[in-house]
């Protein structure tokens, strides 16, 4: 296990207590002979790089967190399982300050995203809760309240540098990849990332990541093309596999969730 993981499988005996600390929030998982209590808040702080992971605690210290459920499960399972995923809807960030592409012009950035827990307990494998790390606050994406998306607006910038991204345990990073084959420039203000079609993936070098966007604008000024890279960039280094995407693109308009990329 890296210094960053918080995700995986762990036995818990009858009254245990496992409690996480990923960033902002803190989670703590009780077995109890016939039910699972879980106890979770979060600090509030998008920014909060404190990790623990899977400490013996007690009780009390569940009990004493902001929220408190108890779950029925099938079967009798001694595991805690976690996963990370990506949100549930895009999300919006933008650049430190706004800046023109030129025609012909290029330019790659590196967006981070919070990430969402699933919580489960196997055997048999079963999924007890999914909450957010941050819930990030709304934000609406898109020329007009009737053409857009709703999606999750982002207290981080995106940046040109990989090393003017923090590595935060509960974030991932994706690189995004702004061709503009316009005649005209534009100014880029906001970007909004479409997660919920992206994977998941750990780095050797520390941290999750997902994989890389290609994004163009044609003479209209629109969406001319997107594509999702199988893998993350090559800068991440080693990478393997640790959760799929949320949802596919539809079918019959492919970008339909991608029109509204960039601002």
């Amino acid at each position: 296990m890296s210094a960053q993981q918080w995700w995986g499988t762990w036995p818990i005996g009858v009254d245990g207590v496992l409690d996480w600390r990923i960033g902002p929030l803190e989670l703590a998982v009780e077995r109890r002979a016939t039910e699972w209590r879980l106890g979770f808040e979060s600090s509030g702080d998008a920014l909060d790089t404190l990790l623990s992971v899977a400490e013996k605690s007690d009780p009390a210290r569940r009990e004493a967190l902001g929220t408190q459920e108890r779950l029925i499960v099938p079967g009798e399972p001694d595991h805690v399982t976690l996963t990370p995923a990506l949100a549930d809807r895009p999300f919006v960030v933008r650049p430190e300050h706004p800046f023109v592409i030129t025609p012909g012009a290029s330019v790659e950035l590196f967006v981070s995203s919070p990430l969402w827990v699933r919580i489960g307990v196997a055997p048999p494998v079963t999924e007890l809760r999914e909450l957010p790390v941050f819930r990030p606050s709304d934000t609406w994406f898109g020329p007009a309240t009737i053409s857009g998306e709703l999606g999750y607006a982002g207290r981080t910038h995106c940046r040109m540098r990989l090393a003017d991204l923090p590595v935060r345990p509960h974030r991932a990073i994706t690189l995004v990849r702004l061709r503009n084959r316009t005649e005209a420039p534009f100014q880029l203000q906001r970007l909004s990332v479409p997660v919920p079609l992206l994977s998941l993936f750990e780095a050797g070098q520390g941290g999750l990541w997902t994989q890389a966007l290609e994004v163009e604008r044609d003479g209209s000024g629109a969406l001319s093309k997107l594509e999702v890279d199988a893998t993350p960039p090559a800068i991440a280094g080693p990478v393997e596999p640790v959760a799929g995407p949320r949802r596919e693109p539809q079918r019959d308009h492919p970008f339909r969730a991608l029109e509204g990329l960039f601002q």
